[in-house]
């Protein structure tokens, strides 16, 4: 798979655009400050690298459309039409005093699925008008690729567009294949890991249930408001822990909100009138349930052990219990 160092990445710049090492690292580091240290020092340079104008690859022409299984990891440039197969909702953050804004939403073709991320703040406000919803086509140009921990990802920066049903542009049925490094055994996960394992629910544990800002998503404080938001309207959000179990070994996975739609039969009224008798229904139902779970691999140091936060849950279909055996 094609990708840039860092330093690589520099030698082009310089190159073409005769800069200074110097120079260009104030850049980068000028870069991740803005983006509240959310991103690498590679992916800052390959967004520095775009705003300039220096093509990483040469060879492949801006007006081609890749398609997703194409994509390779530290391209600038991008050009891909897909259909949009879900949209998250927009997370505000603020870190070491910074504060900024992004928004990520997964769109297929039939060759996979890739998750695309928007930091540009217009292309952010446009997405919260809803500019497009689930089974648009949407062409999307002038993005860069990253890879998160084994996932390719689209991010789009300054510069970058999305044109919403193309005149002439059309995609079939979505693969589920995902740009990814692919799946693993869980005595073969390490911290850091952004991986899909497959496997058994042996243990439930009771869910908690806490209250969040509906603008952000972060748990409100006593008084009921907001620590960026001040007085807002507010939800309650579910959290629960399992244990899953592959045969090589078992770990404890974390699942929040609607990730937990894919374990059980879950909505806000459960929330709102949650008792014993529906967690001993919820328990029924999952325990012994075959799944596959996509997220990331956490150390958590109180406990002295790794964990796997959830980020997708869905039943395993028989197909893929077959290719699994």
């Amino acid at each position: 798979m094609l990708k840039f160092s860092y330093d690589q990445i520099v030698d082009k710049i310089k190159e073409e655009k005769g800069l200074s090492s110097e120079e260009i690292e104030q850049k980068v580091n000028e870069k991740i400050s803005q983006l509240s240290d959310l991103i690498s020092k590679e992916g800052a340079a390959h967004i520095i690298a775009n705003q300039l104008g220096v093509k990483l690859f040469e060879n492949v022409s801006a007006e081609k459309d890749l398609k997703i299984k194409e994509i390779p990891r530290g391209m600038s440039g991008i050009s891909v039409v897909g259909k949009v197969m879900e949209v998250r909702d927009v997370v505000s953050f603020n870190k070491n005093g910074r504060s900024g804004r992004v928004v990520n939403f997964t769109i297929g073709d039939e060759t996979g699925s890739i998750r695309i991320v928007a930091w540009d703040e217009p292309i952010i406000n446009e997405i919260e008008k809803d500019m497009f919803k689930a089974n648009d086509v949407v062409k999307i140009k002038n993005g860069y690729s990253r890879d998160n921990n084994g996932f390719v990802e689209v991010h789009l920066g300054n510069g970058a567009q999305i044109i919403v049903n193309p005149k002439g542009e059309k995609i079939g049925d979505v693969s589920q294949t995902t740009s990814k490094l692919g799946r693993k055994k869980i005595e073969e996960v390490k911290e850091g890991d952004f991986v899909e394992v497959y496997g058994t629910v042996v243990q439930l544990f009771e869910p908690r249930f806490f209250t969040v800002c509906t603008k952000c998503g972060k748990k409100v404080l006593e008084d009921g408001t907001c620590k960026e938001h001040g007085k807002v309207d507010v939800e309650k959000r579910g959290v629960i822990n399992f244990f899953f179990d592959d045969g090589t070994g078992n770990i404890r996975v974390v699942g929040f909100g609607d990730v937990i739609q894919g374990l059980f039969s879950f909505n806000q009224e459960d929330m709102e009138n949650y008792s014993l008798g529906l967690f001993d229904k919820w328990r029924s139902e999952a325990l012994g349930k075959q799944l596959i779970i996509e997220g990331k691999v956490n150390n958590n140091e109180m406990f002295s052990r790794l964990e796997f936060v959830a980020r997708k849950i869905k039943e395993a279909s028989p197909a893929e219990l077959l290719e699994e055996v």
